[in-house]
């Protein structure tokens, strides 16, 4: 050309090659979001944990929330190409926030709207800092939740019941009187991202050191006697072990960890200490329980929220005053229908539907799949909605 560029024979100008080693050059800012966002991402198995104020990952997600809406503003970060699933997000969040207005405890729905918006824009900011790369997100969740396991064994201990008067104490461990159900839906979310990170881990020394961070969550899990968790982690393995079943590699990896969970299993039952109610399950898998009558409680009286609902975090003293029973409704189906009504779980069901198919695209579905096994199990039987870590 005039300008002295080559030029292909059909006259197009031809780009200049770059470099194979250029890299772009990252912001400063870029790494104080990302950082904030890690430090969020590690808190949010945490979550259970007290402080004087909040919780470590309520501070942190606000902090996060804060600096990344600074960070878009000044710098003009995009949010997530994602249409479908931030409008399904918004619609329920402000659905839920609309409940207040008819709730059956309105300074509980208000907090718990506040409370699911919050969640919602952390996600937001998870989503644009980190898009489809999530190796550092589960090195974050694992390590997180490897510190909750390791404060539920050196500090936590079996859980003390008083049954008129008497104390009566369980096999169950738990730590800092952390419900034992929540407590092994972070430490499963832990393996979950373990499970991933053995799949996507080059060096021999890094699958080691995941495998037995595999082994001490497991153990752990024992300890708490969470019937949830055990069928999120026998979901998991087979997941694995399925995924697995066309590199002979990955296969031998997957044994390995599935052997190394083993061996905390026979050791644990050996010396009698996995709780009864577990063991009783593996001999007899059933997924009918009291929560089942829980839920015929709340049927009985269905006509008063199918279409709108009691208010967000209303359910149990709903049922107070319809069934004189203060309990929660143990499902995140039934939890969402009682609380938001029909309206609130179809705009929940599109949302969740939604970030199914951004999953099943991505490049780590994988990692989706193994969290969703245990998110899948434990929304039948707890429904945790408005955990940090779920989110």
């Amino acid at each position: 050309s005039r300008d002295g560029r080559p030029v292909e024979a059909s006259g197009a100008v031809r780009r200049p090659v770059q470099p194979m080693h250029s890299r772009r050059k990252i912001r400063p800012r870029d790494h104080v979001v990302e950082f904030v966002a890690l430090a969020y991402l590690f808190s949010t198995p945490l979550d259970l944990i007290a402080l004087p104020v909040r919780s470590p990952s309520t501070v942190l997600g606000g902090l996060l929330i804060v600096v990344w809406l600074i960070d878009s503003l000044r710098l003009g970060r995009r949010l997530p190409r994602h249409g479908w699933t931030l409008g399904f997000g918004v619609l329920f969040v402000s659905w839920s926030a609309l409940t207040t207005a008819w709730s059956v405890v309105p300074a509980v729905s208000e907090q718990q709207a506040i409370s699911t918006a919050m969640l919602f824009l952390a996600a937001i900011a998870i989503g644009s800092v980190f898009g489809d790369r999530l190796r550092r997100p589960a090195w974050a969740l694992l390590g997180g939740s490897m510190l909750l396991a390791a404060s539920t064994l050196v500090f936590g201990g079996r859980s003390v019941y008083y049954v008129q008067g008497l104390a009566d104490v369980s096999a169950q461990y738990t730590f800092n009187d952390i419900d034992q159900n929540a407590l092994s839906l972070h430490l499963v979310l832990g393996c979950a991202a373990a499970l991933f990170l053995l799949r996507r881990q080059a060096t021999f020394v890094t699958k080691l050191v995941v495998i037995v961070m595999i082994g001490v969550l497991v153990s752990t899990v024992l300890l708490v006697g969470s019937r949830s968790a055990m069928g999120s982690l026998i979901g998991m393995a087979l997941l694995a072990a399925i995924m697995s079943g066309k590199r002979v590699s990955s296969l031998l990896w997957t044994g390995i960890a599935i052997a190394v969970s083993m061996l905390p299993i026979k050791l644990l039952a050996e010396a009698g200490m996995i709780p009864e109610r577990v063991t009783e399950w593996l001999s007899n898998p059933v997924a009918n329980d009291s929560r089942l009558e829980i839920i015929a409680l709340y049927r009985a009286t269905i006509d008063d929220w199918f279409w709108y609902g009691v208010g967000t975090g209303g359910d149990a003293y709903y049922l107070q005053e319809a069934a004189n029973t203060y309990k929660n409704a143990h499902s995140a189906f039934w939890k969402i229908w009682i609380e938001t009504g029909i309206v609130g779980l179809l705009l929940w069901a599109g949302f969740v539907l939604a970030i199914a198919v951004i999953a099943v695209r991505s490049h780590h579905r994988d990692f989706f799949l193994f969290a969703g096994v245990s998110i899948a199990v434990f929304f039948y039987t707890l429904g945790p909605v408005n955990s940090n870590m779920v989110w």
